[in-house]
């Protein structure tokens, strides 16, 4: 878990760094910093593993897992909200879920 993490904030460096220099190829939807080319590769390649994409009344993206940071970084990235998953069993640790849908979940 160690070097998922330190590959994260290593992620999380580059794509500042990129920013910074204006590789930029999605404005956020709340009008912020437009999201970096790598951010979003980062973003595509997470939620093609741990995603899910539903569609009844309105769109809506989640992805769940015991590591909070990817879910926080979702969050900062794209808005939208997280929740535990109900409560773990004995010897599991807690699952979060992040989610989105609508108009953010569209952008």
């Amino acid at each position: 878990m160690a070097r998922a993490s330190a590959r994260i904030g290593k992620l999380m460096e580059d794509d500042d760094d990129a920013t910074k220099t204006g590789d930029a190829a999605a404005a956020k939807p709340n009008g912020e910093a437009p999201v970096g080319n790598v951010q979003l590769h980062w973003t595509a390649g997470f939620l093609e593993g741990e995603g899910t994409f539903a569609y009844s009344s309105s769109l809506r993206i989640s992805a769940a897992q015991v590591q909070l940071q990817p879910l926080q970084r979702l969050q900062a990235l794209f808005g939208g909200s997280i929740k535990r998953n109900g409560r773990p069993k004995k010897g599991q640790q807690t699952c979060h879920a992040w989610y989105v849908h609508g108009h953010c979940a569209a952008v």
